[in-house]
């Protein structure tokens, strides 16, 4: 499968090879679906079992952690799924993901413990701990998995993805039960990540010692490439995650708290769209000659994303009143707005896989510096006044110009492709 299209097409009529396209990206789906879920759950019984304060607090030490990770990573996540850009070979590339770990645990886990600590507003040792191991195991998470999909194995993926969405929800579940602190719900959703991590580290003999590639052309030549990716992808979600820290900042934990327990709902409707662009981003590379648009992964998104959103829109009132006991005004309209903005978020992501495949990986910093320059604007501009619609607006903002801006650049990489080949 190594170097191959993950969903090779060859010597197949082409409704079989799209059924195939099809079941690929059933699976994977489902697992990314049970990861997507699970935070949910334990994100509503927090905020039942806690109050709005317990759940900003949730928040905080889980967006630190988050996006002390995405910082981690230099981009090399997203860089990895297209060998247009990665072309280090396979076998070093598991000792640059243990070498990031290395150097994160020293770095950006102690400062998203510090962060996630000072934003509370006192030290909670049990949360910070937590903190700093949900930054190193996310972290694994996200470059173990590009590794997988660049090679084809989806099945693993799912396996993981099931196996940590399972075991979160089950703790967040025994945490409520006995009434749990905000804490012992950062613990729920940290404890199965590590711990799935770690059998999968130990099954795989290739990534069990922490050896180092010490001035390896390979992996230097990977960090330059994958920095357009960290610059674009990499700040742009950190901004998209900042914004939660700002209202603890500047409206408070109870603002952000409301905040918190509005953005798994709405961030459901591009969940599809999201995760299935790194297999349009493979199947690209094998077929240049595609638009965004083509793949099979990208039409499936786009097609559950629009219906996910309008049941959000139609139906966000009973389905908050039903999940949390509370549909207060705000809370329903920041739903709302955060559903449209995750809906053009995924679209903005299937437009991106096509650019990154065809190796203009440079070309998606300018999209994503632009959102999130207007997302940190608007949200510190209109935290106090609009409390957690602040926000919402903001996303819907940045996504919005992200969008646009990286259609223009597809359209006009794709014209000069076609200039090209007339010559």
């Amino acid at each position: 499968m190594i170097g191959r299209s993950l969903f090779p097409v060859s010597g197949r009529r082409p409704v079989l090879a799209s059924v195939a396209e099809l079941a690929r990206s059933g699976q994977f789906l489902i697992g990314v679906g049970a990861m997507a879920v699970a935070p949910v759950v334990g994100g509503v019984l927090a905020y039942r079992g806690t109050g709005a304060i317990g759940r900003g607090e949730l928040a905080t030490y889980v967006v630190s952690a988050t996006i002390a990770a995405l910082i981690a990573t230099r981009g090399v996540d997203a860089a990895l799924l297209s060998r247009t850009v990665v072309t280090t070979p396979d076998a070093e590339l598991w000792p640059l993901v243990n070498r990031r770990l290395v150097k994160a645990a020293a770095i950006e886990a102690p400062a998203a413990a510090l962060v996630g600590s000072l934003l509370v507003g006192r030290f909670d040792a049990m949360g910070a701990i937590a903190a700093w191991l949900l930054t190193l195991a996310v972290l694994d998470y996200l470059l173990s998995k590009a590794l997988a999909v660049r090679v084809g194995a989806t099945a693993t993926v799912f396996r993981i993805d099931v196996s940590i969405a399972a075991t979160s929800v089950l703790l967040s579940s025994l945490v409520y039960a006995t009434g749990g602190p905000a804490t012992a719900y950062a613990w729920a959703m940290t404890a199965p990540i590590v711990f799935v991590m770690t059998i999968a580290r130990v099954a795989q003999p290739e990534r069990r010692p922490l050896r180092f590639v010490s001035g390896s052309a390979g992996v230097a030549d990977t960090y330059r490439r994958a920095l357009p990716l960290f610059l674009s992808k990499g700040l742009l979600v950190t901004a998209f995650r900042l914004d939660r820290l700002i209202l603890v900042w500047l409206a408070g934990l109870s603002v952000a708290g409301i905040y918190a327990a509005a953005i798994p709902l709405a961030e459901l409707v591009g969940l599809a769209p999201l995760h299935l662009a790194q297999i349009s981003t493979v199947d690209l590379t094998a077929h240049p000659e595609r638009p965004w648009w083509r793949p099979v992964p990208a039409l499936l998104g786009m097609a559950i994303s629009g219906a996910l959103t309008m049941t959000v829109l139609v139906g966000a009132s009973p389905i908050l009143a039903l999940a949390y006991g509370d549909s207060s005004s705000e809370l329903v309209r920041t739903v709302r707005i955060l559903a449209i903005a995750s809906f053009v978020s995924g679209l903005w992501r299937l437009v991106d896989a096509e650019l990154v495949a065809r190796g203009k990986s440079r070309l998606t910093v300018p999209p994503a510096g632009s959102a999130a320059v207007l997302v940190v604007v608007v949200t510190v501009a209109f935290a106090t006044r609009w409390q957690s619609t602040a926000a919402a607006v903001a996303s819907l903002v940045g996504y919005t110009c992200a969008l646009a801006v990286s259609i223009a650049l597809s359209r006009r990489e794709r014209s000069r492709v076609k200039e090209r080949a007339c010559l």
